[in-house]
Parts: structure tokens; sequence; C-alpha cells
């Protein structure tokens, strides 16, 4: 009998592959939602999928609700690119992150570049950070308690035959009809989660550090706009950097498509679950202990580490993750030297 999660996933597959943006990123996408749903990530970037609108995203995702009630998920926008979140475990997952001090194992390695050179910051320089992630938090926190309150009071109107209470066109917030595919936005009661515009939540990071901090990378490139992008860019192409890849087997993604998961597959494009890279220079052996942190964790909940750190890692997370079978047949880290070539942020 095929798995929650396996039910899951092939009642959203045909679904993704009618929206064109995510057609072509299906096989990755698959994988991608396999974590999010079972708990190995807490947010997922459509980066991937370039182009799709939180629309698109919402008419795809639409039987979720009913497939897995107690996934309570979000949609976040910025610049052209969707995220989607499990919303009460990416709140947790900021709120350690806002609270811990640089030195915490949890907190990532901040790289600077300063003189054309990639640093670490320093303890005093990370309170900037931690004061911005706060407001995101904050604002998070807010804008998906103020839904869920629009939600009830729709259901509560519906109820008894009365219109909603208009809602208010300010909020950085919008909720996207799913039947509505080109994007527009819509106050309709049906609507299956929040989308929230991260661009209008003001003093957030610049978009490459945001994304280091959401998708929990150990090391976060700190940058603060275009211009400071682009000169990093520049040093990063010319510096030698260590890829680290975390690829990871999902039993329900490969009966998809009627494969095993088997460790042969290791190298195939549908088994990565994220990477990121760091200047070798500076992956020392502190950093090594933040790598090993995120693959002992990815580990646990996904079943392949040991039973008593499983239980742990859900212990904390629990009422976060909303699956927590055993899907998963392996997680592990390769890291590869890079030589210098060009980078991007």
């Amino acid at each position: 009998m095929p798995s929650q999660l396996q039910r899951v996933l092939q009642a959203l597959e045909p679904r993704l592959k009618r929206q064109r943006p995510l057609a072509r990123a299906c096989p990755q996408l698959l994988l991608d939602l396999a974590a999010l749903l079972s708990g190995l990530r807490p947010l997922i970037m459509l980066d991937h999928a370039a182009g799709v609108t939180p629309a698109q995203l919402l008419q795809a995702l639409q039987p979720l609700p009913q497939l897995l009630p107690t996934f309570q998920g979000c949609i976040l926008h910025l610049e052209g690119c969707c995220y989607l979140a499990n919303s009460r475990q990416l709140q947790h997952h900021l709120t350690q992150l806002a609270h811990s001090t640089s030195s915490s194992s949890s907190w990532p390695a901040i790289i600077i570049f300063v003189d054309g050179q990639a640093a670490l910051a320093q303890p005093e320089q990370c309170q900037e950070l931690q004061q911005q992630l706060r407001v995101l938090n904050t604002a998070l926190h807010e804008q998906l308690q103020r839904w869920q309150q629009q939600q009830q009071q729709a259901s509560e109107a519906a109820a008894c035959g009365c219109e909603a209470p208009a809602q208010s066109q300010q909020q950085p917030m919008q909720h996207h009809s799913a039947g509505n595919s080109r994007g527009g936005s819509s106050s309709s009661s049906s609507s299956l989660m929040p989308t929230i515009e991260l661009g209008t939540i003001q003093g957030l990071p610049a978009m490459p550090t945001l994304n280091g901090f959401l998708l929990g990378y150990p090391a976060v490139y700190w940058v603060r706009g275009l211009d400071d992008a682009a000169a990093a860019s520049k040093v990063l192409s010319l510096s030698r950097l260590k890829l680290h890849r975390v690829h990871g087997s999902c039993s329900a993604v490969a009966a998809l498509d009627g494969g095993t998961g088997s460790a042969s597959n290791k190298g195939s494009r549908n088994t990565m679950l994220l990477s990121f890279t760091a200047p070798e220079a500076l992956c020392d052996a502190e950093f090594d202990c933040k790598v090993q942190q995120l693959l002992t964790r990815l580990r646990a909940v996904a079943g392949s580490g040991t039973s008593d750190v499983r239980c742990e890692v859900l212990h904390l997370a629990a009422g976060y993750v909303a699956l927590q079978d055993l899907e998963w047949t392996w997680v592990e880290l390769s890291v590869t030297d890079i030589d210098a070539q060009p980078v991007s942020l």
C-alpha cells in the first residue's frame, strides 16, 4: 500500500506537470516537496522553476489541504522567485537563528568581503543580521496570524450567509485564489495558503544573504545590495571554493518512476537536497562542525541517523513536522574542490 507521502506526491505530480514552469522542474520539485513535507527542510526555493507565479503554484497544490491536513504552509515571494514553506517550522527555524549567539553551532559562518578578500564576520557585526532576522520573523508571525483570522472570519460569515469583513489592501500579503493561474490576487475565502511579499517588508537582508538563512546553509554570504553582490562575486570567482552537496533518496519519490532509490542512483539530478559553497580558506574545523551538524539533523529526521538523535530532533520539532514516516533510504554529503571560475550571487 502506498505511503501517505507517496499518495500526496502521486496526486500533485500531474498537476505540477500542467503548469509549464513547474513541469520543467518536476523531478527536482517532487524531491523538494518530499523534503518539505517530511520535515527535512523548513522551506524550499523554486529557483529551478523560473517564472512560476504564486497563483500557478497554488493551482498545482490545490489538493494538499485534503491530502495532508496537518501541513500549514505559506508561499513567500521575492523579486520574481517563489518559496514554499512549512509556516510553523520556518518560524521555529528563524526564531532559533535570531536568538543564537554568533559562537553557537546553530549560527552559520557569515562570510563578508573586505578589500578584495573573503573573511569571517566578527560577532559584533552579526548583531545587525540577527536584528534583521527578528524583523522577518515578527512580520511573518503577524501576517500569518492575520491570515488565519481572516480565514476564520470568512468561514463564520459563509456559515451565516454574510459577507466577510473587507480586507486591507495595504498589507504585504496576498490571497491568491487557486483558480487564478495568471498571478492576480484575490480576497477569496477559498485561498489555500497566504502569499507573503517579502519585498514589502522593510529592513531585511539582501536576497543572496536572506536565501542563505532561509535555506539553512552553514555558510551565508553577507552582501548589502547589487554593487556589494557584484564585488563579492568577483572575489569568489577568483577563489578556490568547496562545493558541498547533500543528496538523499526518498522511496516515495522513487516509486513514482518505478525506481528503487538505491545508492547507485546518487549521481542523478533528482537526489539533490541542497548545495552550497564556501571559500576553501575559510573551511576550518569549526565550519566542518556546522556542516556535520546539518547532516546529522537531516539524517535524524530522515530516519537514517541513530534512533536517539531522531527522537531528539523530532521532539524539538514537535508540531512542526507534517509527516514522520521513514521514507528516506539514505542522506549523504559530498564535497568537491572547485578551482577559480565565474560565480554570480
